[in-house]
């Protein structure tokens, strides 16, 4: 159906008819409302301010200011209580990760000093030698073992001046770190390494920029970028990433780029860019960190490095999709008191943008007018009946309307007084319109009303007074009986009338109103000291919560008007809110019970629970032994056999100028004898686990260190280990997920390990020979 004619749009009939201009976007998309000025507005109207309100209105605007009131003082102590919980859980969760991490920083610290490639020492306060690692102990012939113990002086090792020619035959330079990184038990204050000296002459290869420029330049740009390596890792993102991706700087760097919210074949994309040299573009959709997905195009472009190869990722933010959500964020409410406020409100109200486009229409309006809230949203007022003129005259922010508001409704025509409430500061204006029942009018449709009024006074004798003052003007005083609030008046201590909305409010009728007088009249008693009180009580229409407003009758100086303000839907709010803040503080408070828990079953947990031990293979079988009979592992040495000798002893073998008899642990155990000795490991024993001997053990590999705890142990006794003739002090359940190290290609399984008492072993083999 065509529309030609601008009259024909207003009415039911135009309800759901939508044109093309009306599906057009308006306003400045890039310009969000701010509904917080109506609020605000709201928050500081008192009765009496300018521009002037007509009395009708004073309830619902001190209604609307208790409710705004009450319930940001709610919403305050819920984010509050919010803000607290997200710590606390915050807290947790590092303190769970610092636990599991914690007891391996000092192995992998010492692992790193000891086996590192670049000869480095320990040097303590008077630059006597605390530690040095192996390198370092091969290069000038000396026992680890003496260094240890004897602390020599540096100066036995190196000389004053630098660089010096090592007993290697390589120059070297020192590079001194104070404090030392290196977490030891002794005293050391400083970590020196010797690090090949390059000649002067010899020229560096030219560098036209470093990463270290080129991150600063992409962290100033705007558009979101980042940089992965061949194993995905993020290893550089700008704040424009971040911000797109809604995660934090610490939380997605040096983490594989799939968990920070890309899609997974990515990682397919990123393989192809490198390998080929080429740049890489596709559309897809990335997640952010509130579950949102936005669409975009995705550049990866390889970056040239000797070293490392890396891919540049960029995206661009796919625009249709972008304009969209700008359109739809501009006609959201941002403010969820003012929604609550429109929707706990029984009078009519609407609120809408200069375009007269509706936003929001709360129950009052939809049931006038017969049609759902939803249904309304997004549809224009003249379509709905409502035609308003001089919007763009107003003066200030909260002015009557002078013309009637006739809106169409299944009960016919019906007409209103309006109040406008707008935030016209702003670039994008949004006005709130309050509907009253009209009180006044000149009209013939009110006619008849006055005239009945008229007779019902005269047969009333004066029962019902005219309430004067409540407009400036006595030729247009307000009858008691049409004011659309709930009131009773009291005369001498005594209720005389109660009009109809306090009857339909409360099912109190004028032949019941005794049973009630008692409560009412302590209610309003006490809302004379203090006009802030909130009642209470349950009366034949349900349970109802309600503010007093007193009034003096200006004629009649004995007598007074009470209006009842309701406020139980805002009670019921309240109350739900506050069940929410009390589930809050009860689900905190488990979260601290916990936290303590924790941290008192982790403190008890102690380091003496806990076995150190170094698994190693043998013979295709799992072994492990106590760390403390583990002084080093090295890699096969030359063995140099000797004759007449046990077959258990392989021979000697000189390790740093000692030299040490080397058993085959194969053999003592009765296992099958490996011809191939390539990747085998000999793991040094302390000499004083083996009687002063300098004695070292032939496996076939070392595959980690690691802790576990006593309950992972299942000893066999003496009797079993009498039988079998052999010395094992138990049988370890070991997981990946207790190991330090998790060999490439291994499945996470538990695995039975066989616990040896070497010491036993030794003793036993001593005894023999």
């Amino acid at each position: 159906m065509m529309r030609t004619d601008n009259n024909q749009l207003s009415g039911r009939r135009g309800l759901f008819i939508v044109t093309d201009d009306e599906k057009k976007p308006s306003g400045n998309e890039n310009n969000k409302p701010d509904n917080a000025e109506i609020i605000a507005t709201i928050l500081s109207y008192e009765q009496g301010d300018i521009p002037p309100v007509p009395e009708e209105f004073i309830p619902v605007f001190l209604r609307l200011k208790q409710d705004a009131q009450a319930l940001q003082i709610e919403k305050q102590t819920r984010d509050d209580t919010l803000k607290e919980l997200d710590v606390l859980k915050k807290e947790h969760e590092s303190h769970l990760s610092d636990l599991i991490s914690a007891h391996t920083e000092f192995d992998r610290a010492l692992e790193i000093f000891q086996y590192h490639a670049i000869p480095m020492v320990l040097l303590g306060p008077e630059r006597q030698v605390m530690d040095a690692n192996d390198i370092f102990c091969s290069i000038f012939s000396v026992e680890r073992s003496d260094i240890t113990r004897q602390y020599p002086p540096i100066s036995r090792y190196l000389p004053d001046i630098i660089p010096f020619t090592a007993p290697d035959g390589i120059i070297y330079t020192i590079v001194t770190i104070k404090p030392p990184i290196v977490p030891f038990d002794h005293e050391a204050v400083s970590l020196e390494l010797l690090i090949p000296h390059a000649h002067p002459d010899k020229q560096k290869p030219k560098e036209f920029f470093t990463r270290e420029v080129l991150e600063n330049a992409l962290s100033e740009i705007l558009l979101p970028v980042g940089i992965v390596d061949e194993y995905y890792t993020i290893r550089f993102v700008n704040n424009a990433l971040l911000k797109y991706l809604g995660r934090q700087h610490q939380n997605i760097l040096f983490r594989d780029i799939a968990s920070a919210g890309f899609p997974g074949n990515i990682t397919e994309k990123i393989d192809e860019a490198v390998s080929t040299g080429t740049k890489i573009e596709f559309q897809t959709s990335i997640n952010h960190r509130d579950n949102t997905s936005y669409e975009v195009w995705i550049q990866v472009i390889p970056l040239t490095n000797d070293k490392t190869p890396l891919a540049l990722i960029v995206l661009f933010p796919d625009e249709e999709e972008t304009s969209e959500q700008k359109t739809q964020e501009s006609s959201k409410i941002t403010d969820p008191i003012l929604k609550t406020l429109l929707n706990l409100n029984p009078s009519p109200m609407v609120l809408f943008d200069e375009t007269t486009e509706i936003i929001l229409a709360n129950e009052g309006l939809s049931e006038l007018i017969g049609v759902s809230s939803d249904q309304l949203r997004g549809q224009k007022l003249p379509d709905i009946g409502v035609k308003l003129s001089g919007l763009s005259e107003m003066t200030g922010e909260v002015e009557m309307l002078s013309d009637k508001v006739c809106i169409e409704s299944p009960y016919g025509m019906q007409c209103y007084s309006g109040l406008l409430i707008s935030n016209r500061k702003h670039v994008i204006t949004q006005y709130v319109l309050v509907l009253q029942p009209l009180i006044n009018s000149e009209s013939e449709e009110n006619e008849a009303i006055n005239q009945d009024l008229i007779k019902q006074k005269q047969i009333e004798q004066q029962s019902v007074q005219i309430v004067e003052g409540l407009l400036p003007d006595e030729s247009h005083s307000l009858h008691f009986s049409l004011i659309a609030v709930p009131g009773l008046m009291i005369e001498n201590s005594i209720i005389t009338k109660i009009n109809t909305p306090f009857q339909e409010w409360t099912g109190i009728r004028d032949e019941t109103i005794q049973e009630y007088s008692q409560i009412l009249i302590s209610h309003v008693v006490q809302s004379r000291e203090n006009r802030t009180l909130t009642f209470s009580s349950l009366y034949p229409a349900g349970l109802k919560s309600y503010r007093i407003i007193s009034q003096s009758a200006s004629t009649i100086s004995d007598k007074e008007i009470y209006w009842f303000v309701d406020q139980t839907d805002e009670q019921e709010s309240i109350a739900n809110l506050k069940n929410q803040i009390e589930n809050l503080n009860s689900e905190l408070a488990s979260v601290k019970n916990n936290l303590i828990e924790e941290k008192s079953a982790k403190n008890s947990d102690a380091i003496s629970n806990q076995i150190d031990i170094v698994e190693f293979e043998l013979s295709g079988g799992r072994y492990a032994m106590d760390i403390g009979m583990v002084k080093e592992v090295v890699e096969m040495l030359p063995i140099t056999p000797l004759p007449r000798t046990p077959p258990y002893i392989t021979g000697i073998i000189n390790l740093r100028g000692e030299v040490t008899h080397v058993v085959d642990l194969a053999i003592l155990l009765g296992e099958r004898i490996k011809k191939d000795r390539a990747g085998q490991k000999i793991i040094i024993v302390p000499p004083d686990a083996a009687h002063g001997e300098h004695l070292g053990i032939i496996v076939d590999n070392v595959r980690s260190v690691t802790e576990v705890g006593v309950r992972q142990v299942t000893t066999l006794g003496n009797e079993i280990n009498e039988r079998i003739q052999t010395s094992i002090k138990g049988i370890i359940k070991v997981s990946h997920d207790d190991l330090i190290e998790i060999h490439e290609g291994e499945e996470k399984k538990d695995n039975l390990v066989i616990w040896l008492d070497i010491k036993e072993i030794l003793n036993h083999m001593v005894s023999l020979h």
